[in-house]
């Protein structure tokens, strides 16, 4: 049974609509690979990061995207999308901050 992808947050959206072609191609084959396997996704496409959040792991990219599960049957949730080493700080900092965000938002959707 394929799983939901679900979008909540307008700046994922955003974000991927801005990507050039080849990048949005690569970013949309391994989220319909996610969407395909959920849990299954290999360990050479994604990575758990605790407290429930995985990154999705985009190869020949400078993405991350960050994701989760819901507690509704088959649901993914895509919780943020940014450019590696972006936002407003740079290197692991800027990369923790971006975790910190993903917990935020995954911990605020499962109430």
């Amino acid at each position: 049974m394929p799983w939901t992808v679900d979008y909540p947050f307008s700046d994922v959206t955003e974000h991927i609509k801005a990507l050039d072609k080849p990048t949005a191609a690569k970013v949309d084959r391994m989220l319909r690979l996610l969407a395909q396997q959920g849990y299954r996704l290999p360990p050479e496409h994604t990575k758990a990061l605790g407290d429930g959040l995985f990154e999705l792991k985009i190869g020949g990219t400078t993405q991350r995207f960050f994701y989760g599960f819901s507690g509704k049957l088959n649901t993914i949730i895509v919780l943020l999308a940014m450019k590696k080493g972006g936002g407003a700080r740079r290197g692991r900092r800027g990369q923790s901050s971006g975790i910190e965000k993903a917990k935020s938002r995954l911990s605020s959707l499962r109430g």
